[in-house]
């Protein structure tokens, strides 16, 4: 039973994980358009969906090899990959 914890709970936290690298591009874009209506009064830059699954990509692509690292090197600790969780 232990064990079928221990997954569920390492299960969670990778897709905790994930979600927030799927969040960031979104952010990123509603950042981008914040900043511009408020210096300009429009929003005229945005990120198009080609980018933001780009920057999603890359992100869970250098959390993932991260996270390998440091499991590959023994020193993986509480801090996985790009998220600390």
């Amino acid at each position: 039973m232990n064990t079928m914890q221990q997954w569920v709970r390492e299960g969670a936290k990778t897709a905790l994980r994930f979600l927030v690298i799927a969040l960031i591009p979104v952010l990123l874009d509603a950042g981008i358009q914040f900043v511009q209506t408020l210096t300009t009064g429009t929003a005229s830059l945005t990120l198009t969906e080609t980018e933001k699954w780009i920057i999603l990509l890359l992100l869970a692509g250098a959390d993932k090899a991260l996270h390998e690292w440091k499991k590959d090197t023994k020193s993986e600790g509480r801090w996985k990959g790009l998220i600390g969780f």
